[in-house]
C-alpha cells in the first residue's frame, strides 16, 4: 500500500549576516515549512538549527575586514552583498518561498519570481524602509559633523527594487511600518510581525570576578547602562550630553560599545573624559551586564526593532527609551517604561532623574517591565502567529 504524504512547501531564507533569521527559522518550520538558510555567518553561529539547513556563503570583503582589522569602504559591503546575493540564486534548490532579508536578496527573490509564477518572495527589513534611514543618517552625520558612509547609487536602487518585485514586506515594530506608509505603501503590502521577547540568546547569569569587582568598587553609584556600537543610530551624543544635566548626582554611565568609534567625535570624547563613563569588553554573558546596571537607556535616532530593551526587561531593569524604538509596542508608557523623544537630551536627563530620585518609582517601573515581559512570553509566539496569519492572506498554506 503505497503511502500518500503531502509535500512539505520549501523556504529558503537568504540573509547577510545572522540578525534573527533563526526566529523566522523556528516559526517557519513550526509552521510546517522546509526551510534552509543561506546566511554568510558561518555554521557555528547557528547554535539551535541543524547543520544541514545552513548553507555558509561568506561575504568576501566582509571576511577580508575581519581577519585584516581594516576598515574598508561602504562600497565594499555593497559589492560583498550583490556577491553574496550572486552567489545564493546560483546555489540554492528550488523553493516556493524566498525570505530575503533587505540588501542581500534581489536577484534571489527575482530568480524565484521568473522561474516560479507561484512562487511567493518576502522581503525581511527590521530597520525603517531604506531611504528613510540613509535620510536620516546623512542629516545626522551633517548635523553632529561625524561621518557616514552612504550606499552606492545602485544598492540603494537594489534595496528599493526589492520592496517594488516582494509580494510582501515584512517588518518588526509599528515605528518601521510608519516609515514605509510615509513612501506610499500600504498596510496590505507590509505586514507587522512583532519578534519575540524571548528571542535573544538566553544566557543565565554566571559569576563573573572582574565585574562583581567593578560592581563593588563603585557600589555607591548609580548605573546607567547602554548597548550599542551605531554612533549616529543609536543617540549615543544625546546620552552623553544628558550629563551635564546631572552632575549634581552620583550617576556612572556604563557603556557596552567600542569606545574608539564614541572617541574619534571630538564632542563625545569631552564629554566621556568630563563624566564618569567607562566602556566595558565584549560580555559572553550580557546577564552579567545587566544584573550590573540600575538603569538601561535607549535614545535612538532611529531603533527598527531593539531585542535589547526586552533583555533589560527580563532583567527586572528599569528602562528608557526613545520613541522610535519599534520594541516599545505595546509597552506603556510611564508604568512598564520612561519614553523620551530622540536628539532630547533635557528629556533624557530628567527620565534618568526621576528615578534616581524615587525609588519607589524605579521599583515599579523595574516590576511592571518585568510582568509586560513574561506576559509576551506567556501569550506565546506573537511572530509565528503574525507569519502564519500573513501567509494565509497570500494564499499560502503549509
Amino acid at each position: 500500500m503505497v503511502s500518500l504524504m503531502k509535500k512539505k512547501l520549501k523556504v529558503n531564507i537568504v540573509v547577510g549576516g545572522r540578525f534573527h533569521s533563526e526566529q523566522t527559522y523556528f516559526a517557519l518550520t513550526d509552521l510546517g515549512f522546509d526551510v534552509k538558510i543561506y546566511a554568510s555567518s558561518p555554521k557555528r553561529y547557528f547554535k539551535s538549527i541543524p547543520n544541514k539547513d545552513i548553507i555558509f556563503i561568506p561575504k568576501l570583503f566582509q571576511a577580508f575586514r575581519k581577519c585584516f582589522k581594516i576598515r574598508l569602504h561602504r562600497y565594499f559591503d555593497d559589492i560583498s552583498s550583490l556577491i553574496f546575493d550572486f552567489t545564493a540564486s546560483l546555489i540554492m534548490r528550488q523553493s516556493d518561498i524566498i525570505w530575503g532579508f533587505n540588501g542581500d536578496s534581489f536577484l534571489s527573490g527575482r530568480k524565484l519570481k521568473i522561474n516560479n509564477p507561484k512562487g511567493i518572495y518576502i522581503v525581511d527589513r527590521a530597520c525603517p524602509h531604506f531611504l528613510k534611514q540613509e535620510n536620516l543618517m546623512m542629516e545626522e552625520s551633517k548635523e553632529l559633523n561625524y561621518p557616514y558612509l552612504k550606499h552606492s547609487r545602485w544598492t540603494r536602487k537594489r534595496f528599493c527594487d526589492e520592496y517594488t518585485i516582494s509580494d510582501m514586506i515584512v517588518v518588526p515594530s509599528n515605528y518601521t511600518l510608519k516609515s514605509f506608509l510615509e513612501f506610499g505603501y500600504t498596510t496590505g503590502q507590509v505586514c507587522v510581525a512583532p519578534l519575540d521577547a524571548s528571542a535573544f540568546i538566553d544566557r543565565k547569569h554566571i559569576q563573573n570576578n572582574s565585574l562583581s569587582q567593578f560592581s563593588s568598587n563603585h557600589k555607591d553609584q548609580i548605573k546607567v547602562g547602554f548597548v550599542g556600537g551605531a554612533f549616529l543610530r543609536k543617540g549615543i551624543i544625546y546620552l552623553l550630553r544628558s550629563l551635564d544635566y546631572l552632575e549634581n548626582h552620583n550617576i556612572l554611565l556604563v557603556i557596552r560599545a567600542n569606545k574608539d568609534s564614541i572617541y574619534c567625535h571630538r564632542e563625545a570624547y569631552n564629554l566621556c573624559m568630563k563624566h564618569n563613563v567607562i566602556f566595558l569588553p565584549y560580555q559572553e554573558n550580557m546577564a552579567n551586564f545587566y544584573n550590573l546596571i540600575d538603569i538601561f537607556v535607549l535614545p535612538s535616532i532611529e531603533e527598527g526593532f531593539g531585542m535589547v530593551l526586552f533583555e533589560a526587561l527580563k532583567s527586572k531593569v528599569p528602562v528608557i527609551a526613545s520613541s522610535n524604538v519599534g520594541s516599545i509596542d505595546g509597552l506603556v508608557n510611564g508604568k512598564e517604561y520612561l519614553q523620551i523623544q530622540p536628539k532630547d537630551s533635557l528629556g533624557l536627563a530628567k527620565a534618568i532623574e526621576s528615578i534616581v530620585e524615587d525609588p519607589v518609582l524605579r521599583k515599579e517601573i523595574a516590576t511592571n517591565g518585568h510582568q509586560a515581559y513574561n506576559l509576551k512570553n506567556v501569550k506565546g509566539s506573537m511572530y509565528k502567529n503574525s507569519i502564519e496569519e500573513m501567509l494565509l492572506k497570500l494564499g499560502v498554506k503549509s
